[in-house]
């Protein structure tokens, strides 16, 4: 089913629009998308990174329109199940509506645990949960070493992520350097070089979150 309604999409490409039509899930089959809200100026605010496995039911209360937009990061693949197939599908799959109900709680706890931060947090400890969420999402935070991974984004869209400007999350990505906090290189390389510190100032530890965000 998934390859039947799956199509290939260039970086940057907007999927759905906010407020456009709801007709289907979307699954992210490969690659990088962001799910995002966006102001009458232009603004955007990225809520949440689709990586590959990563499934999303954006339609609205009213049932009819999509309460988010839906953009390609990186060359992707992305399937839009009809909404009747996805529910025919829980009807004959009872696991799948199990499996709803976890995607659906990870994809909660990672946006409270980022909405604390934007609420509460300053640039630097936003930046270290950032690091640590992608971190455990992409499979890297698998032990106390050093954890390396990519993250095929801007640093435009890391601050749509987290409530920064490009050039905050430039000047603060660079001062977590010094501290030997991370590394970098291309864009974007990251090794979190000091993991008990990044922790610290994320408030989190990795094995906590992956608890929580893991489905």
């Amino acid at each position: 089913m998934l390859t039947t309604h799956s199509r290939h999409y260039a970086a940057g490409r907007l999927i759905k629009s906010d407020a456009d039509e709801s007709h289907a899930i979307y699954v992210v089959m490969d690659g990088w998308a962001s799910i995002f809200k966006s102001m009458p100026e232009g603004q955007t605010q990225i809520i949440d990174f689709g990586l590959p496995g990563d499934f999303f039911d954006l339609t609205a209360v009213d049932g009819a329109t999509v309460a988010m937009g839906l953009e390609t990061v990186t060359d992707a693949t992305i399937a839009a199940v009809p909404l009747a197939e996805w529910l025919a599908l829980e009807r004959t799959v009872p696991q799948l509506a199990q499996v709803n109900k976890i995607e659906a709680a990870a994809i909660r706890t990672r946006i409270a645990e980022r909405m604390l931060r934007l609420g509460r947090g300053k640039a630097d400890e936003r930046l270290a949960y950032a690091f640590l969420e992608m971190g455990v999402r992409t499979g890297a935070m698998r032990d106390d070493t050093m954890n390396c991974y990519h993250m095929p984004v801007t640093q435009q869209q890391i601050g749509e992520l987290m409530g920064l400007t490009a050039v905050h999350v430039c000047r603060t990505l660079r001062r977590m350097a010094r501290q030997g906090l991370v590394s970098t290189a291309d864009h974007i390389d990251l090794c979190i070089c000091d993991r008990a510190a990044l922790e610290d100032l994320a408030g989190i530890t990795a094995e906590t979150l992956a608890q929580e965000i893991q489905p």
